[in-house]
């Protein structure tokens, strides 16, 4: 792989580097690609009036600090990655700033940001409580904060103002996890594939102006949630 600072470099490869195939199957799932095919996805990346915008919000070179048996090292995967980062005061003001440069004058146009990853999961049907995950909330929180208005819970893995919805899905580094999370059969991967789904659904369906409510009236929490186990 060429140095960063190497001038034959494209900037445009190196988003979701290795991974657009997972990228592209994970929004295929969410009928936001007409194809699973990685190619799509360098497309859309190249594109300059596409129908989307890729961007990274916590980047991926972002590393932690793990001490393991006395010996220190940095990793940059691992399952504590996101909500580690988001929920770290450093990070909280790392994330603030990004939202507020990045997503703090969108278009009028955007209806739906997807972001990649849920974090871990509080609550469920062990608890009995709603389900509640750590990066989904920490991201909302940092957006309220951002924004300086409420982003209100739209289900489990989504929420929203009065101009967009945001949808968090499975995370694209993790393939065993984006398998489960796109199979058709009922696993607690796949019910979150139908919360972010059924969140998509109506963020396009939705005029950005009104309150996201359901068509009979019922708040959307209800409506849309689906307890994982």
């Amino acid at each position: 792989m060429a140095a960063l600072n190497d001038p034959r470099l494209n900037l445009e490869d190196i988003p979701f580097a290795q991974k657009r195939g997972w990228v592209a199957r994970i929004l295929h799932a969410l009928h936001l690609l007409g194809s699973d095919n990685a190619g799509v996805v360098d497309h859309e990346i190249r594109s300059r009036d596409g129908l989307y915008h890729f961007g990274s919000l916590v980047r991926c070179t972002v590393e932690q600090r793990v001490i393991k048996k006395g010996q220190e090292a940095w990793t940059s995967s691992g399952g504590s990655m996101l909500e580690g980062f988001s929920a770290h005061p450093f990070g909280r003001n790392v994330l603030n700033n990004c939202i507020a440069a990045y997503l703090g004058n969108l278009p009028d146009s955007v209806r739906l940001i997807v972001l990649f990853g849920y974090g871990r999961n509080f609550g469920g049907a062990s608890t009995g409580q709603p389900d509640r995950f750590s990066y989904v909330e920490n991201v909302r929180e940092a957006m309220e904060s951002a924004f300086g208005q409420s982003m209100k819970k739209l289900n489990a893995v989504s929420y929203y103002n009065d101009r967009f919805i945001v949808v968090h899905v499975e995370h694209f580094s993790e393939p065993s996890n984006a398998t489960h999370w796109i199979d058709k059969a009922l696993n607690n991967r796949s019910r979150l594939r139908k919360l972010s789904f059924d969140a998509v659904r109506f963020a396009l369906d939705r005029e950005p102006t009104k309150e996201a409510t359901a068509p009979d009236g019922n708040d959307v929490l209800e409506t849309l949630s689906i307890t994982t186990t």
